[in-house]
């Protein structure tokens, strides 16, 4: 689900990423040529000695970098500028939806926990669009890319090495689950901190006249040290994960030198065919040992996505009707209040049956102690949240029928 909302979020910004794409598969192909360039200048330049060839074979290696590097760089350039506009378009969304929100989810959510949201979390996401997405790709076309090469190059050693492949999604699948878990854990307590320390210097002067220094901080290393623990345990599941990758990676160079070998020894292989093999089994690894560094990080990822799409399709509590209508101008002022009831907690009422009248341009005092509903009247005129039971009135018109930007800017 969430790497779908993200595809939906790219679509707009297709075609500059269809061009990003073109300049990685090209790149990728630059990818194989290398190895050919070694078994050549193996089983051919340095038997026969030829410093003509040999001069061939170094500006080919030049030219092969040289082109990898510019095509890796524009693809770079391309996509990072892409990600940018995504991410502006994303930011404004997540303001723009955090502005219709009611005043039930900006009382409950601290600031330090949006402002996560709107900073961290879509960063996370930009890092998935300009670097990750990329690069998986790049992954995904050179392992394909180098499949095919090495089957070209040598059937069986081929089939010697490919049956340890599907060892890596054995890995992946049985620790699918205890990743995702870390990396929700460890994004959350990380919000968890960011947020405290956002209440906390907002209002460092009031805990020094109150004297809560050492509460505070006691309360900062609470979460502090339950945000090392979590990314600790990230960690560990990581390397754990990783470790079970290098293994099949290891298994798989003993496969490949071992027969490669026996093949040479028998004359069935040239030397520069075994080490192109060679090179090509590790370029063939090295995209499946990055695909447990993407994996890893596209798990956080979906982690701080998933936290975006709570604000985004959180549904205010206080919405406008279709039918709403607009005060008359001018306004009289006259407000209504009948039988009004309200909660913020179930079964904890601050107002039980209200009744109250104001003629406009009336002067009025509301006098109790604090929790005693004062605040809370002004919230319901206002429609910042909805009576439970009964209803609030303006000139006769119920609050609930009127726009908001009516009501509130009269």
């Amino acid at each position: 689900m969430q790497f779908r909302w993200f595809a939906r979020q790219l679509r707009p910004l297709l075609r500059a990423y269809a061009v990003s794409v073109s300049l990685i598969v090209l790149s990728s192909l630059m990818f194989l040529l290398d190895p050919l360039l070694i078994k050549w200048l193996i089983d051919r330049i340095l038997p026969k000695k030829d410093f003509h060839l040999l001069f061939l074979a170094a500006a080919g290696f030049f030219g092969i970098y040289v082109c990898r590097l510019v095509l890796s760089a524009l693809s770079g350039v391309v996509s990072f500028r892409t990600v940018q506009d995504l991410v502006f378009r994303i930011r404004l969304s997540i303001l723009e939806q955090i502005n219709r929100l009611s005043t039930d989810y900006h009382e409950s959510t601290p600031v330090g926990e949006k402002l996560y949201r709107m900073e961290q979390d879509v960063d996370q996401v930009a890092e998935l669009g300009s670097s990750l997405l990329p690069y998986a790709l790049q992954t995904t076309f050179n392992a394909i890319f180098v499949v095919a090469t090495m089957f070209i190059l040598d059937f069986k050693l081929t089939c010697m090495v490919l049956p340890l492949v599907p060892l890596f999604f054995v890995f992946r699948r049985y620790f699918d689950k205890r990743l995702r878990g870390a990396s929700d854990s460890a994004q959350r307590q990380s919000s968890r901190e960011s947020s405290f320390l956002q209440e906390h210097l907002a209002s460092v002067v009031q805990i020094q006249l109150l004297h809560q220094e050492r509460s505070q901080t006691k309360a900062f290393l609470e979460r502090a040290a339950a945000r090392v623990e979590a990314l600790n345990h990230r960690n560990l599941i990581e390397i754990l994960f990783r470790t079970s990758y290098m293994a099949v990676i290891a298994l798989g160079t003993i496969a490949i030198l071992g027969y490669g070998s026996y093949q040479v020894f028998v004359g069935a292989l040239t030397v520069g065919g075994l080490v192109a093999s060679y090179s090509y089994m590790a370029r063939l690894f090295d995209p499946l040992n990055a695909a447990v560094e993407i994996y890893s990080r596209l798990n956080r990822m979906s982690t701080s996505i998933g936290r975006i799409l709570e604000v985004i399709e959180a549904t205010p509590s206080v919405d406008e009707r279709e039918a709403a209508v607009y005060l008359p101008f001018p306004v009289r002022g006259y407000v209504d209040m009948e039988d009004v009831s309200f909660s913020y907690r179930t079964g904890q009422p601050v107002l039980q049956k209200l009744d109250l009248k104001l003629e406009g341009g009336e002067k009025v005092a509301l006098v109790g102690v604090s929790g005693s509903g004062k605040s809370t009247i002004a919230k319901l005129i206002a429609r910042l949240y909805d009576a439970e039971h009964g209803a609030v009135c303006i000139d006769g018109i119920d609050v609930r029928n009127v726009r908001l930007e009516s009501l509130r800017t009269r």
